[in-house]
């Protein structure tokens, strides 16, 4: 691990790299599977902690009381957590909870959760950057389609 960071860089710059992407003071954050909030922190120090609202989803209801643990240090009402994960429209589907960040939307699931569309969430937040995790490659189509649709400053960070 200290060999690939050694190579690229630094969290900051695996997870947003300068020479691609500009984060601006009204920057809105959508965390997809936000497990801990180690993301979170990382976007905060990349923005110096000026930045619009972070949104940070996390349906696993053990892993989402320790995230909302480690936000509320941060003392800033502009970041939202959610126990609830991203889909194209608001419904419930089966969930893979393996208490780990490899848990995962799927028909194979042995749990429900319930999943709200991003575009209910975000509205008029100007531009958006967004990180989805592997596990949920599936579904970014279907998650980003109405944001495409009503922002054109979406952001898109890919978490392999």
């Amino acid at each position: 691990k200290d060999e690939y960071y050694d190579e690229i860089g630094t969290e900051e710059d695996i997870y947003f790299p300068s020479d691609i992407l500009n984060l601006s003071s009204d920057e809105t954050f959508v965390d997809a599977g936000a497990y801990s909030g180690d993301t979170i922190s990382i976007f905060l120090n990349k923005t110096q902690h000026k930045f619009n609202k972070i949104h940070a989803f996390e349906p696993a209801n053990d892993i989402y009381a320790s995230l909302k643990r480690e936000i509320a240090e941060y003392k800033n009402s502009n970041i939202l957590c959610y126990n609830q994960g991203l889909y194209n429209i608001n419904k419930k589907l089966k969930f893979s909870n393996n208490d780990s960040a490899n848990s995962k939307i799927t028909s194979k699931g042995n749990d429900w959760i319930n999943v709200v569309s991003l575009d209910s969430v975000c509205k008029n937040e100007g531009p958006i950057t967004f990180i989805i995790h592997h596990q949920d490659l599936l579904y970014l189509h279907t998650i980003i389609f109405t944001l495409g649709i009503t922002n054109s400053g979406v952001k898109i960070c890919l978490h392999v």
